[in-house]
């Protein structure tokens, strides 16, 4: 039912992903002489400049998404409206010596040997986030940057676009920019009515000052529409082409690092992560080293994060870390100290658990603790992937269960009936509260007690109850239930059960319900549907993934054996009612225990179950109240 990472490793890998995919469709440009020029003319060749990169979904903060599917071909005309970066004729023809005036018919488009890059953008491809990007590999020894360039109207449409210049500077040498400098803000806008609101060129000319001085790089110069378009219709296609960077020779500055965010001294938990950052300044690129208690003791892995997971005891000390650059180095002083400590468990029982939880969203107001309880496994399967463990326990004196999750757990897989005493915090997955634990904490840990020897009971549920939040809570939720007399969608029609998907069930109110067939059920899934009535034992479980978690509940059977015809009904009970006092007294003759009574305020709705044995007493007042027996 579920698939859980560590999401630290996750993250570390996404990162690398995107380095290495930005670095595989860009070369960045080392600069010499004094300028730089690019006319896009060899695109149909040679495809598109190494040193140009293109993105979707670009923002203030981020480079975005590469785009490696670039319309390389010349067979692109200005009209084509599929949203793409695309190798646009530009507007001026090198064979004709004249102006195009956009009508030229896509012949003549295609054999234009002047080019551009060009984009035409979509509501789902590059509006807003497209972005022009010249990667340059850094700028040190150089200044005074302008770069001057034509932006071209090539598809005049409704909707307008604006166009901004910015750049962003790797901030240690090798990772991706998270901010950017803007250095002309909408210098350029394609509409229908601004900057000639006509097919053309517009020539643009934005002076850097001295912002990309002697910068270490690498280096990103966006022009980028950062923001949607507005206005109605169509999206205009637009290009840039005559591309010239200009720049003089400046003496090269490094500053040696300084540090602006040392690492802080904390606490951390055997078990838990433990994350060391520091931020600097300087000229990049840095070297950073780690070290513990002393200068002979190196830790990390040479990044200016440190972490250490999961943390022992061995781990408490004072950190350092020394940042180096071809300037010089610096070290934190004082150091990081770092303490260690143990959490000590807390034996509760599984219903404190879910009674511990925000009353509001149903989440559970403690992660970090360790608390161990002990209870019977009702479930049969692994309820999650083959490289974790899920199973579910239910506690036998107070009939409340709990899902437990051990990440990393390929071998625990208990029975159905075993006792299982478990040690960890407590969490929840798509609004199931579980005890979630890692198989490489040490603090977390599970042990089976051997079989009870017990056939647990399981509850009667009612459908109704679904929309009572805290009853479904704190009694129902991973505990093991009944449904009694219901019939299940497509039942005697021949159909089977399907995998890893729902089907409906319904009872004789016709309320109805969701049935979950797990993948992991294999002698479920596949199988014919029965017909009939039926009853279903299995645990409730849920899939909600959002704030409040109160809906998305789900009954789970266990195994084939959990879904039986439903037995004939009882032979059907007379309801009596005696007066005594100012007390009526309803009795009836239930030899089964199937029945109960429910009562209302009128002949249509006497639906409030109030009592499940024989006899109930009821104080007689102004009001009517009406009586009868339910089954079940």
């Amino acid at each position: 039912m579920k698939v859980k990472s560590k999401l630290i490793l996750n993250a570390v890998l996404a990162v690398i992903a995107a380095l290495a995919t930005a670095k595989s469709v860009a070369q960045p440009l080392t600069l010499s002489g004094t300028n730089y020029a690019q006319n896009f003319d060899a695109m149909s060749v040679s495809g598109l400049p190494g040193e140009w990169v293109l993105y979707t979904g670009a923002s203030a903060t981020a480079l975005g998404t590469v785009v490696t599917a670039f319309r390389a071909g010349p067979t692109n005309g200005w009209s084509d409206s599929a949203g793409a970066f695309k190798n646009f004729a530009s507007t001026y023809s090198y064979e004709g010596g004249t102006n195009f005036v956009g009508t030229e018919s896509f012949g003549i488009q295609t054999n234009a040997s002047n080019r551009a890059l060009g984009l035409r953008s979509t509501g789902s491809f590059g509006d807003p986030g497209a972005a022009f990007t010249l990667k340059l590999a850094d700028t040190l020894g150089f200044g005074h940057f302008k770069l001057d360039m034509d932006m071209l109207l090539l598809s005049v449409q409704g909707r307008e676009q604006s166009w901004t210049v910015d750049f962003g500077v790797s901030p240690d040498g090798f990772s991706l920019p998270t901010s950017f400098t803007v250095v002309s803000n909408n210098f350029f806008t394609a509409s229908n009515t601004t900057d000639g609101g006509v097919f053309g060129a517009t020539h643009a000319t934005i002076d850097f000052g001295t912002l990309l001085d002697n910068q270490p790089g690498p280096i990103w110069i966006r022009i980028a529409a950062l923001s949607g378009s507005s206005g109605s219709g169509s999206r205009p296609s637009v290009g840039i082409d005559n591309v010239n960077l200009g720049f003089t020779n400046v003496e090269v500055v490094v500053n040696p690092p300084l540090i602006t965010t040392p690492p802080q001294s904390q606490t951390a938990y055997v078990g838990d992560n433990l994350t060391l950052t520091v931020a600097n300044s300087g000229t990049a690129p840095f070297t950073y080293q780690w070290y513990k208690d002393d200068f002979n003791t190196p830790v990390g892995n040479g990044t200016s994060t440190l972490l250490i997971s999961p943390v022992s005891t061995a781990d408490a000390g004072n950190y350092y870390v020394v940042i180096a650059n071809s300037a010089g180095s610096v070290t934190n002083d004082p150091p990081a100290a770092i303490n260690v400590e143990t959490r000590v468990p807390i034996p509760t029982t599984i219903l404190a658990l879910r009674t511990n939880q925000d009353l509001v969203n149903w989440t559970p107001n403690d992660t970090t603790n360790l608390y161990t309880v002990t209870g019977v496994v009702i479930s049969r399967a692994n309820m999650t992937t083959a490289a974790n463990a899920s199973f579910f326990i239910e506690d036998t004196n107070t009939l409340a269960a709990i899902d437990v999750f051990i990440a990393g757990d390929t071998t625990t897989r208990p029975a159905y009936g075993d006792i299982m005493q478990i040690t960890g915090p407590v969490g929840q997955f798509n609004g199931v509260l579980e005890l979630n634990l890692n198989s490489a904490n040490p603090t977390h840990s599970v042990a089976n007690l051997g079989p009870s020897g017990l056939e647990i009971a399981p509850k009667l549920f009612d459908f109704a109850d679904l929309n009572d939040a805290p009853l479904m809570e704190t009694n129902f939720e991973a505990s093991l239930v009944t449904v009694q007399n219901v019939t299940i969608n497509n039942g005697g029609t021949g159909t089977n059960f399907p995998s890893g998907a729902t089907v409906t069930i319904t009872n004789q109110a016709n309320q109805t319900f969701v049935l979950f067939i797990d993948s992991r059920l294999s002698d479920i899934a596949g199988q014919p549907i029965p017909g009939g009535l039926v009853n279903v034992t299995g645990y409730i479980s849920q899939f909600d993934s959002s704030a409040p978690f109160t809906s998305g509940y789900q009954l789970v059977p266990t195994y084939a054996g959990a879904i039986v015809s439903a037995p004939p009904a009882p032979t059907p009970v007379a309801l009596n009612i005696a007066v005594a006092g100012d007390q009526a007294i309803v009795s009836w003759d239930d030899a089964t225990g199937l029945f109960k009574l429910a009562s209302g305020t009128d002949v249509t709705g006497i639906t409030n179950v109030v009592a499940t044995s024989s006899p109930y007493t009821n104080t007689i007042s102004g009001a009517a109240a009406y009586f009868r027996l339910v089954y079940p």
